[in-house]
């Protein structure tokens, strides 16, 4: 597929495509996405910002594209912050796009009825939905909702926050934080020509960049500095490094691509280097989830002092369901004598799992 030679990070980094993601369903069994969907139409896939949710859908999209086994499919990548306009039915804007995608294949129509021309039906990939305006959320939400009730020739795959309740018609499916064993093959997949034994003592349990081991995003931009020959120290260290390399290699990608590059980490990177600098940290309030959470845990590794950081996030702590498991996250990253209590962190940790069942 076109959309996959394209993708930004897959030119950066081609080795992405092939690593083993660890997709677990609600009773926390690990569960391949291709036999998920042999099982279930709709399913839903949780985790943080940066968890390989959106690699998990190019991997599918590129199975499905290539594979006889599975030509009655036919995969349509969505990214709902480009589709969605705001204001049309997501029914139509659906139908629109899947027959520009396959003009001549498609019919119009498409997504309602679940039509695809001679190939059979659609397989969904949908993601970008966690950044649309509140109002936009809950109208797509409905609407692929409705389609799920419908059980019409269409199978669908869907990219949710972590902390987005459970959604009825959808099976739960979630991208855990990957063991120390696969993070080691991850690294001789992505570096195989670096040594291995430091970068993975880097982001081991007691490293110095153990929160980084626990999603893909992070632990690729270490892979590509070490191939590179840089040794990032701590999370701070590895966003500044890459904010160093990358903008020449983003400028060859762009020259290939003709399209603007970048991902939403590093301009969350930007923020937290803004608000460090700064020294205050009240407008962290005012941000849209998941950047108020993301931002944090960021703003954190560069404060001098990451008591304020935390402070500003336990205020805000009622603002969002992302506040309180992003607090619990950045309380992780300042040195262990920090005097911010981590007792009332575990106590709202608590009370909000709690409260969600």
């Amino acid at each position: 597929m076109s959309a996959i030679g394209r993708a930004p990070a897959l030119r950066i980094l081609p080795g992405l495509l092939h690593l083993p993601l660890p997709i677990a369903d609600a009773a926390g069994a690990l569960t391949p996405l291709r036999r998920a969907l042999s099982e279930t139409a709709f399913l839903t896939l949780a985790g943080p910002p940066g968890s390989g949710r959106r690699l998990a859908m190019q991997q599918l999209a590129l199975y499905y594209a290539r594979s006889k086994a599975a030509a009655d499919m036919v995969p349509a990548l969505i990214d709902l912050t480009t589709l969605d306009d705001g204001r049309s039915l997501p029914e139509l804007l659906l139908d629109n796009h899947l027959h520009a995608l396959y003009r001549p294949a498609a019919p119009r129509q498409a997504a309602r009825n679940g039509a695809s021309g001679h190939r059979g039906g659609w397989l969904l990939l949908i993601n970008g939905w966690e950044l649309l305006t509140p109002d936009r959320r809950y109208v797509w939400r409905a609407a692929l909702q409705a389609m799920a009730a419908r059980q019409a020739n269409v199978r669908a795959l869907v990219a949710l926050p972590r902390e987005e309740p459970a959604w009825p018609g959808f099976r739960p499916l979630a991208i855990t934080a990957p063991s120390q064993a696969l993070v080691a093959r991850w690294l001789q997949h992505l570096c195989p020509a670096s040594p291995h034994a430091a970068a993975l003592a880097a982001l081991a349990p007691d490293g110095p960049l153990a929160g980084c081991a626990e999603r893909l995003f992070e632990i690729a931009l270490f892979a590509w500095l070490v191939a590179r020959g840089s040794a990032p120290a701590s999370r701070a260290d590895l966003y500044a490094r890459a904010l160093e390399a990358l903008p020449a290699e983003i400028e060859r990608v762009q020259a290939e691509l003709h399209i603007p590059l970048g991902h939403p980490q590093m301009g969350r990177f930007a923020q937290a280097q803004r608000l460090a600098a700064e020294g205050t940290y009240a407008s962290l309030a005012e941000l849209p989830a998941p950047d108020r959470g993301e931002t944090a845990l960021l703003a954190v590794g560069l404060a001098q002092q990451p008591e304020p950081v935390l402070a500003a996030l336990w205020r805000a702590r009622l603002q969002g369901d992302d506040v309180v498991p992003a607090l619990g996250r950045s309380l992780k990253e300042p040195p262990p004598n920090t005097p911010f209590g981590p007792l009332r962190v575990a106590t709202a940790l608590a009370t909000w799992a709690r409260e969600r069942g």
